[in-house]
């Protein structure tokens, strides 16, 4: 009988960061640490870079599917999220962190994430069509992505995890996409809750921006 060597439950005490959001902590992270232990477990040969790049590719794939199948597309979204973690999760259990590997998954998840958004954006111009489908295409895109690289540089340039800066304001990858996989199944069904699904996603980037820009001037200030 097999030994062994990771057990879900006590890696997710061990591995969920203060700066997880709801969806991360609650489901992602429960789902996505028991494939890691598998993989761990049965001794498979990889690489944390070999699951990043899997990854990418699952989220490029799941981009061109969303144009002609919304619902799959939609589920996908969710289990790219979800195995998101097993890369960063594999490296930490393993021992096999590295810099490089630190900065091939940011930059991959910037990857997926602008080719998930913008794929998801074709069902929008079919209903606000022209200029204003435009910006409002634009205004979600970019303060989605906007949200990710604020985390960047508050961590290298102030080495400061921004997200655990006061009040929460819930506006994570793993809420962004959990809310456009939810926006994209029901696209067939009501296309009305699909487009108030995407102004969230911009609306609670948005908050979230301005939110932590003033947070980080006020601690920074209050440190001298």
């Amino acid at each position: 009988m097999m030994k062994e060597q990771c057990n879900p439950r006590q890696a997710y005490k061990t591995l969920v960061k203060p700066g997880d959001g709801p969806v991360s902590k609650y489901f992602n992270r429960k789902i996505s640490l028991r494939i890691t232990c598998f993989l761990i477990n049965h001794g498979i040969n990889t690489s944390p870079n070999k699951i990043t790049n899997i990854i990418t590719l699952l989220g490029i794939l799941t981009a061109i599917i969303i144009p002609y199948n919304p619902i799959l597309g939609g589920l996908l979204v969710e289990l790219v999220s979800i195995l998101d973690g097993v890369d960063g999760e594999y490296a930490r259990i393993t021992g096999k962190t590295t810099r490089y590997g630190a900065f091939l998954d940011s930059v991959s998840d910037r990857i997926v994430d602008l080719a998930l958004l913008t794929a998801s954006q074709i069902f929008l111009f079919k209903t606000i069509p022209g200029l204003y489908g435009f910006i409002i295409a634009s205004w979600i895109i970019g303060f989605s992505i906007i949200v990710s690289y604020l985390h960047c540089r508050a961590e290298a340039s102030l080495k400061l995890d921004i997200r655990t800066l006061g009040w929460r304001v819930y506006a994570g990858r793993d809420v962004r996409l959990f809310l456009l996989s939810v926006a994209l199944i029901l696209v067939p069904i009501q296309s009305l809750a699909y487009i108030i699904l995407l102004l969230i996603i911009g609306s609670i980037s948005t908050i979230y921006v301005i939110d932590r820009m003033i947070k980080t001037y006020t601690f920074l200030a209050g440190a001298g």
